[in-house]
C-alpha cells in the first residue's frame, strides 16, 4: 500500500483531531483520511459563512467532530464570472473562515462548489470551464499555503457536471499543476457527475500523487433521502412523503401512500411506488455498499471519504431519518472511510429551523455520546 509523508500526516491529524470511532483503530494505516465532519455554510465573499448558529460547532467538537467542509462559491474565484475586486473579497472571506475554523481546532476541507453559471460554462465549453477550475485554485493557493500545514484540504470541485472519463482525464492533468502551487496540501478528487459511490468502484485513481483522497456521495435510496424535494428536484420523488427506513415496497406506509396519490390524481408518483413493490433497502444494504467502497480504498491504497450524506428533513419520518444517518456513519467507520455529513443548516441540516438549535436526536445518531 503506497503511502508518503503528506498522506501520513493527513491521517495522523484526522484521527487525532476527530475522536474517531474505535473501529478506526482496526483500519489499515492511512485510512480514513478524515474521520468525522460536517458541511457548514459556505463562502461567497459576503461573509455568509458566519450564519452558522453560535455554539453549534463547539457542541459537535465536544462530541468528536474533527473537520468541517467549507463550500466555496466557485464562480467567486473565476475571472469569467467575477471582477478583481470580487475575487479579492472572496479570498479575504475564505481567509477569515479558515482562521475561524482552524482556531476551533478543526481541519477544513475547502470545497469548490459550482453553481448554475459554472455548469452552463461546462455545457458550452467544458475545457474552458475546467481551466476556470484551475484558475480558481491558483488564486486560492496563497491563502491555503498560509494556513496550518496538514490541516487544510483542497476539494477540486463538487459534483463536476461532466462525464467520468473526461473528469478523470482532466484531473490527472490538473493535480501536478496544483501540486506545484500547493506542495503540502492534500487534494480531494472525485468521479464526475453526482459522485456516486458505485461510480468509483469501476474507476482507477486519476493520480498517483500520494496526497490524493477520493470523495464519494451517499444518498441511497433517494426515494427516502430526497422525498419532499420538489423545490429542487424534478420527478415523482419530490412529491413523496412518509417513506420509511428500513424500506420495503410492500410496507403499509408505502402502499398506503400509493393509494392516496392515485386517488389524488398523481398517477406518475403512484406508478413509481408500484414499480418498486419488490424493492428492499435497510442497514445491511448500506453496510454492503460502503464495504465495497472500503475494499476499493484498500485495493488502490487511496483514502476515501463519504464527502456527503444526509436526509432532507421536509418529508422523511424523523426517527427513520436519524436511523439512516447513524447507520451510514457507523458503516463508514467500520469500512475505514471518513465521512462528512451534509449539512449543518438548511434542508438536510442538524439545526432545527424552528428553534435554531441542534436537533439532539440527530446529533446523537451522528456523534453518539461515549457510554
Amino acid at each position: 500500500m503506497r503511502r508518503a509523508p503528506v498522506a501520513a500526516a493527513v491521517l495522523a491529524l484526522a484521527l487525532a483531531s476527530s475522536g474517531a470511532a474505535s473501529a478506526a483503530s482496526d483500519c489499515p494505516p492511512g485510512l480514513p483520511a478524515l474521520a468525522r465532519g460536517i458541511s457548514v455554510p459556505g463562502v461567497d465573499g459576503s461573509g455568509s459563512w458566519r450564519s452558522a448558529p453560535a455554539g453549534a460547532i463547539d457542541d459537535l467538537v465536544r462530541r468528536g467532530l474533527g473537520h468541517v467542509r467549507l463550500p466555496l462559491k466557485a464562480e467567486a474565484f473565476m475571472t469569467a464570472f467575477a471582477s478583481p475586486a470580487e475575487i479579492a473579497a472572496a479570498l479575504a472571506d475564505t481567509r477569515a473562515a479558515l482562521d475561524h475554523y482552524l482556531g476551533l481546532g478543526l481541519a477544513v476541507v475547502l470545497d469548490l462548489h459550482g453553481g448554475g453559471a459554472l455548469a452552463g460554462r461546462f455545457s458550452d465549453d467544458r475545457v474552458a470551464a475546467f481551466d476556470s477550475v484551475g484558475e480558481a485554485w491558483l488564486a486560492l493557493a496563497p491563502v491555503v499555503n498560509a494556513a496550518a500545514r496538514g490541516r487544510v484540504f483542497a476539494e477540486v470541485l463538487n459534483e463536476p457536471p461532466v462525464a467520468d472519463d473526461f473528469w478523470l482525464k482532466m484531473t490527472a492533468r490538473l493535480v501536478p499543476v496544483l501540486r506545484k502551487a500547493m506542495p503540502d496540501v492534500p487534494f480531494v478528487l472525485s468521479t464526475g457527475g453526482p459522485q456516486r459511490w458505485d461510480a468509483l468502484l469501476g474507476a482507477a485513481p486519476a493520480s498517483t500523487d500520494p496526497g490524493v483522497i477520493y470523495a464519494v456521495h451517499y444518498y441511497d435510496p433517494m426515494v427516502f433521502t430526497h422525498q419532499g424535494a420538489a423545490a429542487f428536484m424534478a420527478g415523482p420523488i419530490g412529491r413523496l412523503s412518509g417513506i420509511p427506513f428500513p424500506l420495503t415496497g410492500r410496507d403499509p406506509a408505502v402502499t398506503g401512500l400509493e393509494q392516496r396519490l392515485r386517488a389524488a390524481g398523481d398517477g406518475e408518483a403512484a406508478d413509481y411506488l408500484a414499480a418498486g413493490r419488490d424493492f428492499a433497502f435497510g442497514a445491511d444494504t448500506i453496510r454492503a455498499d460502503l464495504d465495497r467502497v472500503g475494499a476499493w480504498s484498500r485495493r488502490t491504497g487511496v483514502p476515501v471519504v463519504i464527502g456527503e450524506f444526509g436526509v432532507l428533513a421536509d418529508a422523511a419520518p424523523p426517527a427513520d431519518r436519524a436511523a439512516w444517518i447513524g447507520t451510514v456513519a457507523r458503516a463508514a467507520e467500520a469500512a475505514c472511510l471518513g465521512w462528512t455529513h451534509w449539512e449543518l443548516t438548511a434542508g438536510f441540516g442538524l439545526v432545527d429551523p424552528a428553534t435554531g438549535s441542534l436537533d439532539p436526536t440527530l446529533v446523537e445518531a451522528l456523534l453518539p455520546a461515549a457510554r
